[in-house]
């Protein structure tokens, strides 16, 4: 079965899960509800503290957080609760039976949170508006940090037993979309050593663009690269589980 018609057959499927779960359903839209925070919430924040500390200065952090990261995150939570749905309702087993190949269904898996993520950050950014930035030169900067959403999905499935289980580690990785954040507090080069987390390449990228360096293509490609590896070990662990 080819992967178009893959889509199609899946992607109603997906529609409806997602829809009969409201909490699923509230989580994907959440992140415009941040990007409206940025955009109405921040320069207010920023008027009452200017007193103290020239909140401006970290605009591009703030958007990096949470518009960029968190919306890949949020999918990659959703899609980790349909791949739970997928595997203990049987159906990664009853594809051992049908037209329908492992391997693209695993594409379809990881390629679709991959978009979605890709478009959420596309939408955010602009509406977060705190951090303009051309919309061309975002794009790879959001493919990037879209890769996240496969990692963040395969984790959940491939480590928790159940969506309660899921739940309580999504809670704790989410604590490493703060790595890029208590970088800012660390000089160069020391703050290279916060690259073992893979979120700090798209987020740095994100902070370069919205500086108006050049450079950032190389934070791109070495998030591309950070990422694409712990994508291939999660893609093993995966197909140890469809096979077990």
């Amino acid at each position: 079965m080819s992967f178009a018609r893959t889509a199609r057959a899946l992607g109603g499927i997906d529609v409806r899960s997602i829809g009969r779960e409201p909490f699923l359903a509230w989580m994907a839209a959440y992140p415009i509800g941040l990007a409206l925070l940025v955009r109405y919430g921040t320069p207010w924040f920023t008027g009452k503290v200017e007193a103290h500390v020239d909140l401006t200065l970290y605009y591009g952090p703030i958007v990096s957080f949470m518009c960029v990261l968190t919306p890949a995150g949020l999918v990659g939570f959703v899609y980790g609760f349909v791949l739970i749905d997928d595997r203990d309702e049987g159906t990664l087993q009853a594809l051992m039976v049908t037209p329908l190949s492992i391997s693209v269904y695993t594409l379809f898996r990881i390629a679709l949170p991959v978009l979605f993520s890709a478009i959420a950050v596309m939408v955010c950014v602009p509406i977060g508006g705190i951090a303009p930035v051309s919309m061309l030169k975002l794009i790879p900067v959001a493919f990037c940090a879209s890769l996240w959403a496969p990692v963040m999905a395969l984790f959940l499935v491939t480590f928790a037993e159940n969506k309660v289980q899921g739940l309580a580690m999504f809670k704790i990785v989410n604590v490493v979309t703060l790595a890029p954040l208590a970088a800012l507090f660390i000089e160069e080069p020391w703050q290279y050593l916060m690259g073992i987390v893979p979120l700090y390449w798209p987020a740095r990228a994100f902070w370069q663009l919205a500086d108006g360096d050049s450079t950032y293509w190389v934070s791109v490609l070495i998030s591309i690269a950070t990422q694409g590896v712990v994508l291939a070990i999660l893609l093993r662990r995966f197909n140890k589980v469809i096979h077990r």
